[in-house]
């Protein structure tokens, strides 16, 4: 599947496997906490997003921030910046990430992206490049990708939330390898290092960059991600100590 965005391709595979995984989490800790099916409400001009438990009432209460409105209509991707309820911190770092690396995509306020067969299902798929894309500019902000009518789909930019936070535990093994497979990443050890990097992990490369040893400070789990001469990934094995 080719790239909505091309020019970002570099930050999209440093994020998408992150943002995938943490996006996943956040579905699974919200429904958790609240106990099954929620709804949520965002109040952009306040920085607000509540989510509410359908049955259970409770409330789990975060910021929020625009960072980008992806339309199939027009097939353009717009910049939460150039909306009345965007513009803050998140959008001035994708700027200044902009303006460092030369990418027209980040400084741009309305990106095109190809429509192809179906502009809502190409809308969707640019809307979740674009959440991989803030979660490495941000360097780990926990990102949340919303339909909100029309087909238009929204990449809001959430405030920390540790259960969002991905862990080494016995789902990853099977979880990255999904994550890697029904999106467009292309270089895996990027992806990878990135997953560790934004999630806190510790990374040791071997020499020649085809194994990684990560390690998660918080369980105190650990395991070893081996790449081939493409920098795909071909083994992924983890070591548990604690099932926290």
């Amino acid at each position: 599947m080719a790239m909505s965005f091309e020019d970002l391709r570099v930050l999209h595979d440093r994020g998408a496997l992150y943002a995938a995984l943490s996006q996943l989490l956040l579905q699974e800790g919200v429904e958790d906490r609240l106990g099954g099916e929620f709804d949520y409400a965002a109040d952009l001009a306040e920085d607000s997003l509540v989510f509410t438990g359908r049955e259970s009432g409770d409330t789990i209460t975060t910021t929020v921030e625009l960072m980008a409105s992806v339309a199939p209509g027009p097939q353009t991707m717009l910049w939460g910046r150039a909306l009345p309820t965007g513009g803050r911190a998140g959008a001035q770092m994708i700027l200044e990430r902009g303006r460092a690396d030369g990418l027209p995509s980040l400084l741009n306020d309305e990106v095109p992206f190809p429509g192809g067969d179906d502009p809502d299902v190409a809308a969707e798929y640019a809307a979740v490049e674009i959440s991989a894309v803030v979660a490495a500019v941000t360097g780990g902000g926990i990102t949340y990708v919303v339909t909100v009518g029309g087909g238009t789909v929204a990449v809001l930019l959430l405030g920390d939330l540790d259960f969002a936070r991905p862990r080494i535990d016995h789902r990853l093994p099977t979880r990255v390898p999904m994550a890697l497979g029904a999106g467009t990443i292309e270089d895996h050890r990027s992806a990878i290092h990135g997953l560790a990097a934004m999630s806190g992990w510790a990374i040791d490369w071997s020499g020649d960059w085809t194994r990684a040893e990560l390690t998660d400070p918080v369980t105190g789990n650990s395991a070893t991600a081996d790449f081939d001469e493409y920098a795909r990934l071909v083994g992924l094995r983890q070591r548990i100590t604690s099932t926290e």
